[in-house]
């Protein structure tokens, strides 16, 4: 950006309804060159609902010549760690898009008050290519799903868990159910589905599964349900070996 004079930063909360809660003011930026250097360190204590916008503003003046923002609920999840460069769409006469590098970091995870509560819905829509477990040469596949973390010893604690219904005499389900939760969101939170052939005759038999970190696809599936993305079917436990293109097909979406 060429030299402006007196140019300062503001950070604001921006809510769905175009409402605005104000958080920071910089101080003037220093520069070099055509660079505009600030470094100051601003704590958000302050709680949003999770489709808030974190704003920024150049200010010359009381002039805005530029702005931009990242969503909220993507610096709570942890998703904008590190530094990010974000495009700021100028305002008036100043020639643009111009860059604006923030350094995000969440602190205290391990205090779960520091965390906005998300909302996070699922679709299981179906599988193909599942292996057979009947003597018929099919199965009888349903989809359980757990949201997990570690706890303090290490070992996995389940926060949730769902489950489809049985769609009978199908190597390819197709189920197509959807479940909400609700939970303080952790860098390390896992989803876990596991395939199961029914079986009213004796203990269900393990047909696969897959595990999916919560943090990498809230990032990229943010605000709607997302368009149904295929993820690998391992082979479980104890289960009966994969057939190539064995895939479990599922939704996300992040809010209300």
């Amino acid at each position: 950006v060429a030299h402006v004079p007196s140019l300062r930063f503001a950070l604001s909360f921006v809510s769905e309804g175009g409402s605005q809660v104000h958080l920071h003011d910089s101080s003037n930026a220093s520069w070099s060159r055509d660079v505009a250097h600030w470094q100051e360190e601003v704590v958000l204590k302050e709680l949003a609902h999770p489709k808030s916008k974190l704003q920024f503003q150049l200010v010359s003046g009381e002039t805005v010549v530029a702005t931009g923002h990242v969503d909220f609920v993507l610096v709570a999840l942890g998703l904008h760690r590190g530094s990010k460069q974000i495009e700021l769409q100028p305002v008036g006469k100043v020639a643009g898009p111009l860059l604006l590098s923030a350094n995000f970091q969440v602190l205290h995870l391990a205090d779960e008050k520091a965390h906005g509560q998300v909302f996070v819905t699922v679709k299981i829509a179906r599988a193909v290519k599942l292996p057979s477990a009947d003597w018929m040469g099919t199965s009888d596949p349903y989809c359980t799903m757990e949201l997990v973390r570690p706890d303090n010893g290490g070992k996995l604690a389940s926060e949730f868990s769902a489950s489809t219904k049985v769609t009978n005499n199908s190597n390819d389900p197709v189920w197509d159910e959807q479940f909400t939760m609700s939970f303080v969101s952790h860098p390390s939170h896992r989803l876990v589905f596991r395939l199961f052939d029914s079986d009213a005759m004796k203990s269900d038999d393990p047909l696969g599964e897959v595990t999916v970190n919560v943090q990498d696809v809230l990032a990229r599936m943010y605000g709607g349900l997302s368009e149904l993305t295929a993820f690998d079917v391992e082979q479980a436990p104890d289960g009966p070996a994969l057939d190539v293109g064995a895939q479990l097909f599922l939704g996300f979406s992040v809010g209300e």
